[in-house]
């Protein structure tokens, strides 16, 4: 990919991601102070529109006294679904089974004890917003990492290379790249990128009548050039 090409794609990311994370909810003490979930007796719902945070929607809400499993489950669950579509919740201490079942809703869970603020919440959206824009440019990037041999001009000379694909993906053996290409494929040239030449390889060209070159690179790495004839290395 190239730099003005990868440069517009984090720039499409983090547009979209950006978008996003326009709501959040607060536990709220009876003091207006960021409550925990024990001592929580309000919920306020803040929405992001026109870069001013402001106070949409509120509710009264509290656990209550009793403290089995099923009753703290079947509290976080009913206060999920009168969040709607907020998934960001921010609390004095968040921990144990609520944690998990905010966790499992795939809500973002943040503590603090600072008083609610734009500050803290432009601070909160911007941390989701840049974790999201990182996993996805990430996610991006190995898209585009070739797993097999390809041939952008489909004229039958391949390349691949291995020392991107195996840094991407530690699973994918140079066997599980190449043998079955090697095997089935019908190609005039295979140009690979490697950091150590699989042993294999030369013996796996020979049997289809090719021969191997070498070539050293700047960066340490090795070229090497499969193709027909009867050279080795």
């Amino acid at each position: 990919m190239s730099i003005d090409r990868a440069s517009g794609a984090v720039q499409r990311i983090t547009e979209e991601v950006y978008g996003m994370f326009l709501k959040l909810s607060v536990l709220v003490r009876d003091d207006q102070s960021v409550a925990g979930i024990e001592d929580c007796c309000q919920i306020s719902v803040y929405q992001l529109e026109e870069g001013r945070w402001s106070a949409v929607h509120s509710f009264q809400w509290q656990l209550g006294e009793r403290s089995g499993m099923s009753h703290i489950r079947k509290g976080i669950q009913g206060l999920i679904e009168q969040l709607g579509d907020c998934r960001i919740i921010i609390g004095r201490k968040i921990t144990g089974l609520p944690y998990h079942v905010f966790d499992k809703n795939g809500f973002h869970i943040f503590e603090t004890d600072r008083p609610v603020s734009s500050a803290l919440m432009d601070s909160i959206r911007t941390e989701l917003a840049q974790t999201d824009v990182e996993r996805e440019v990430l996610n991006s990037a190995l898209q585009n990492i070739h797993k097999a041999p390809y041939s952008p001009n489909n004229d039958g000379i391949y390349y691949l290379d291995l020392t991107t694909l195996q840094q991407a993906f530690p699973e994918i053996s140079s066997k599980k790249a190449l043998r079955q290409f090697l095997e089935e494929a019908q190609f005039t040239e295979l140009h690979l990128i490697c950091r150590h030449i699989p042993p294999w390889l030369a013996d796996a060209a020979k049997a289809r009548g090719m021969h191997t070159c070498l070539s050293d690179q700047e960066d340490g790495t090795y070229k090497v050039t499969i193709k027909k004839g009867t050279k080795t290395l």
